[in-house]
């Protein structure tokens, strides 16, 4: 059997999904802890996450990573 018969052609592919994230990697990205992550989202400072089931959630990526520009972008001084 060919295999190229179930690959979707370029104009057929879809675009990429958004790639998310679990609090493990989010902890990781923001140098965070989930109580920290958490308390953020209560106070509307951070990205809420998506419900994936009824026991799993997960972040945007780029909703994290923006996240992490604006407090780059908010600093003041100089950084070394």
């Amino acid at each position: 059997m060919n295999d190229s018969a179930f690959r979707p052609r370029a104009a057929e592919a879809s675009p990429p999904l958004d790639r998310l994230m679990r609090i493990r990697e989010v902890q990781a990205a923001t140098s965070m802890g989930r109580t920290t992550i958490y308390k953020l989202i209560r106070e509307g400072d951070f990205p809420a996450p998506t419900q994936l089931t009824p026991g799993a959630v997960a972040w945007f990526e780029d909703e994290v990573r923006g996240w992490l520009a604006l407090r780059r972008s908010r600093r003041s001084g100089p950084r070394e």
